[in-house]
């Protein structure tokens, strides 16, 4: 008898539920229901990353050629306006190494750099095993650029060879913005198309 005049009057409210799991989400909480992922949604977004993913690629192999194609135009311009002067470095490489031997030539070359002989400078390295020769060429600006001939064509063969590659690289730039184009608009068509495919 005291417990009842000592505590207060519990009201109850009575809720009445279709079933006991809704019972039961009232009373401790509604439980993390889990969405159902539609599975052609799952798809197109498996294919709108596929697609990404190619546009990425892409987007990479495009800078990559124009970067080549400027490079070799480079290259070419370099031999060009060095003509003179790779022309000898070249005959003189290519000769020697024919005539004392290409250890020799590696030999001459150190010992002209040690005393700084300007011919011997421009010769970075030198491969007789493919007969070629990196040249360090520096542009109007001072730039220097690296160029790599082969000995036994000349400076124009050598310089037509880096216009050739430039031009290669240009019709695989023109070829990479088609696809990317093509890419992209199958991406658009995903995006207008959504869950109807």
């Amino acid at each position: 008898t005291c417990f009842r005049a000592c505590a207060p009057p519990i009201c109850l409210r009575l809720e009445s539920f279709a079933t006991f799991h809704e019972a039961l989400d009232t009373y401790f909480g509604r439980a993390a229901t889990v969405e159902k992922v539609d599975p052609r949604l799952k798809k197109v977004n498996a294919e709108r990353v596929k697609v990404q993913r190619m546009l990425d690629a892409q987007d990479a192999a495009l800078k990559k050629f124009e970067k080549d194609e400027i490079e070799a135009k480079r290259k070419a311009d370099l031999l060009y306006g060095h003509f003179d002067v790779v022309q000898r470095v070249a005959k003189t490489l290519w000769d020697a190494g024919k005539g004392v031997g290409w250890k020799t030539v590696q030999e001459k070359l150190k010992e002209g750099r040690a005393v700084g002989n300007p011919e011997a400078l421009l010769v970075e390295s030198l491969n007789p095993n493919d007969g070629t020769a990196v040249l360090v060429l520096d542009d109007i600006n001072g730039t220097p650029g690296r160029v790599k001939i082969e000995l036994r064509k000349s400076v124009q063969e050598n310089a037509d060879a880096q216009y050739e590659r430039g031009k290669k690289m240009r019709d695989k730039t023109k070829g990479a913005i088609a696809a990317r184009e093509r890419t992209l608009a199958k991406m658009k068509e995903l995006d207008e198309r959504g869950v109807d495919i």
